[in-house]
């Protein structure tokens, strides 16, 4: 029975020193779901992306950035020494188990004994080698497109004004029809300016995740409708200790412009490079759409309504 033990917490013991670099996944505001104020936000958002030569652009950046993150990624484990330390596991652990003696005497201490250099390999030397890969996937990213993150930092204490989003309080789009309690799907209209929104709204993507690190929700009320606060509120119940987000690349694009009975409604699609977790390898790709609505009068300022995640792009 002792050796059936000893066996279980030594497994476990060597589980947990390979899942060191795991990480939670969906630590940005939303927690990867889809909701919001309108029934349709409360399901992933399954239709085409409308492609614009900016959007495929971006993409390509996208690819490339996360292309030369994989390949260093793939000659990390545990600081390029993971088959070394992973054959030594492995065969202490079987060789203990064929010889008959079980774990006992000098082939349990061997075992622990190497399970603690490879802690101690991963906190020295795998770290370090995070820490310069990502400063050259960053490096990279300015390189390649620095008129667009030039727009992206915004220090946590600021507000938006400034940035494009306060501008579109008195932007009045007109719609080509009216047809009362029906939501009527347009192009882009003439008078709706598409740049100004997007800065808009991609100071609004990094605010907010900024805030929602930080637990913020004074901060969050501000730029969100009361439906997606409360959506948000019970998501920190069910997860009250928040992550870092990391985020490296925000592309958007605007693909919808709806009035919807008594509101205006524009959907952002957003192709996101980011990291939910400080231990985090390499940055994910996130797409969703974010859903701002205002009062269809014009008044007021627009605030975040739902998110989609995407299906397919």
């Amino acid at each position: 029975m002792f050796q059936k033990i000893t066996v279980c917490i030594c497994l476990l013991l060597t589980v947990t020193v390979l899942v060191l670099g795991w990480h939670k996944a969906y630590a940005r505001i939303g927690g990867g779901r889809s909701f919001g104020g309108k029934s349709f936000m409360n399901r992933p958002y399954s239709k085409p992306i409308p492609s614009s030569p900016m959007m495929r652009q971006q993409s390509n950046i996208s690819q490339q950035i996360q292309q030369g993150s994989v390949a260093n990624t793939a000659s990390r484990g545990f600081g390029g020494l993971g088959g070394i330390f992973g054959g030594l596991l492995a065969g202490t652990l079987i060789g203990s188990l064929l010889s008959g003696h079980g774990f006992s005497g000098g082939g349990f201490l061997d075992l622990i004994l190497i399970a603690g250099l490879v802690y101690l390999a991963y906190r020295l030397f795998f770290k370090r080698k995070i820490t310069s890969n990502e400063a050259s996937v960053t490096n990279s990213l300015y390189a390649t497109q620095q008129p667009l993150t030039s727009e992206m930092p915004i220090p946590r204490s600021t507000t938006l004004s400034g940035t494009g989003w306060e501008s579109l309080k008195s932007q009045h789009t007109t719609y080509s029809a009216d047809v009362s309690n029906q939501a009527i799907t347009t192009n882009i209209p003439i008078d709706f300016n598409e740049e100004e929104f997007l800065k808009g709204a991609k100071a609004a993507y990094v605010r907010l995740n900024a805030a929602w690190d930080n637990r913020d929700l004074e901060d969050i009320q501000q730029f969100t409708t009361p439906g997606f606060l409360n959506e948000l509120q019970q998501q920190i119940t069910e997860n009250p200790n928040p992550e870092t987000t990391e985020i490296m690349l925000v592309n958007a694009s605007v693909v919808d412009v709806k009035k919807i009975e008594d509101e205006e409604l524009v959907s952002v699609y957003f192709n996101v490079l980011l990291k939910e977790n400080q231990s985090q390898e390499s940055p994910i790709e996130v797409r969703e759409i974010w859903h701002f609505v205002r009062p269809a009068s014009g008044e007021g300022s627009w605030k975040l309504d739902g998110i989609q995640q995407v299906e397919h792009a």
